[in-house]
């Protein structure tokens, strides 16, 4: 079976495949080239709830020849589900369009997107249908001691991540991979230039020095209870069951990850049962050179997906909306074989090494912190969690 695999990028602490997985999204601009204004959409929706929202920008080309991504805001945006039924989205932030948290998507229904913008341009996507999902079998991991390389051609030790699976016989089936890793964050708080300070409630606050900023100088601070550090995949990995119908897939690759602490960590792994469609159109932006991030990524030449518009067939659009069925399984990760092969971790802090502030006198200095729940951190124990 042709495996389809995609190289590791370098991953600091806030990332993620469409890093809004159930979590906040900051709005950015992002440069490329292209020659004229595209729509760009991004989204999945799967049977589970805390769905990711749905991301809507528009690649804007600009007089030196390259473009700039900008989220799309105040658009009203909706499913459609068996054709009957209309779900909104409500827009948190800019561009970024939230179910209700406790909607879901359910196996066998239809599921339609349908947006309208500002300027009054109507969209939508074609009827997806939610497929139902293929159990993991089984989750295994193999320590590469150069698993990952860099932009700069370095190399480093990561987690090469397989599945197995018992593919559904007499049935077209395309899988998509992602997963979640939780690793225990021991630092809640950092300032550079300055110092941590509980107040203002709740979370406190960085307060800047003089002298700390003049050398740039970074603080960081422990937390105050538990609190887990979240890494998500941002590969984009798939599979059909051309050459395997039927049969029991085994040590399907789906990703590699960094090593980050030598201490246990637990993996949660998602895949995807998704459309034919679906699945051409991850292989075929990947053909295009978008190996990572999400969907919406715009490669050079732009990829139509399932979205278009209803009242402008002038405008061009891209990225997909996809519906699938979703299982997931948990994988523990001990760690042992880090220690035996003698890997260097590169931490959570984005390759540095913690620097904690002094202890001096002051029986409140330095202050723990609060873990603050976000798309990268919680403070509640991940389930099948081993302390």
């Amino acid at each position: 079976m042709k495996k389809l695999t995609t190289q590791f990028p370098k991953i600091l602490i806030l990332l993620g495949w469409l890093s809004v997985m159930e979590g906040c999204v900051e709005p950015y601009t992002q440069s490329i080239s292209t020659n004229s204004k595209i729509i760009i959409v991004e989204g999945l929706l799967a049977n589970d709830v805390n769905l990711r929202p749905i991301l809507l920008k528009e690649s804007l080309p600009s007089a030196s020849g390259s473009s700039n991504i900008n989220p799309i805001r105040g658009a009203k945006v909706s499913v459609v589900v068996n054709g009957s039924t209309t779900i909104a989205l409500t827009e948190k932030q800019e561009g970024t369009y939230y179910f209700d948290s406790n909607f879901k998507g359910e196996i066998g229904s239809t599921y339609q997107l349908k947006f309208t913008t500002a300027d009054g341009k109507i969209f939508e996507s074609k009827v997806e249908k939610l497929l139902a999902p293929v159990a993991i079998e089984k989750v295994s991991h193999l320590l590469d001691a150069e698993g990952i390389s860099n932009a700069e051609g370095k190399t480093s030790a990561g987690h090469k991540l397989y599945v197995d699976i018992q593919d559904p016989a007499n049935a077209q089936n395309q899988y998509l991979w992602e997963w979640t890793l939780y690793e225990k964050q021991n630092v809640c708080q950092t300032c550079i230039g300055g110092y941590y300070y509980r107040t203002p409630a709740p979370y406190g606050a960085c307060v800047e020095d003089a002298l700390l900023k003049r050398y740039n100088n970074i603080f960081d601070y422990a937390c105050e209870t538990s609190c887990w550090e979240i890494v998500r995949s941002t590969q984009l990995v798939v599979n059909n069951d051309e050459l395997s119908n039927g049969k029991l897939i085994k040590n399907q690759y789906i990703g590699t990850m960094p090593v980050f602490q030598y201490t246990g960590a637990l993996l949660d792994v998602s895949q995807y049962s998704i459309s034919k469609e679906a699945y051409n159109f991850i292989r075929l932006s990947q053909k295009q050179g978008i190996e990572t991030g999400g969907l919406a990524d715009t490669p050079p030449a732009a990829l139509i997906g399932n979205v278009s518009s209803v009242n402008d067939p002038t405008i061009n659009t891209s990225g997909y909306f996809i519906v699938a069925g979703k299982a997931t399984a948990p994988h523990w990760l001990d760690k042992q074989d880090v220690f035996q092969q003698q890997v260097v971790p590169v931490g959570l802090l984005g390759g540095r090494a913690t620097k904690y502030e002094p202890a001096g006198p002051s029986t409140v200095r330095p202050p723990l912190a609060p873990c603050v729940n976000s798309a990268t951190r919680t403070n509640q124990q991940p389930k099948a969690w081993i302390n």
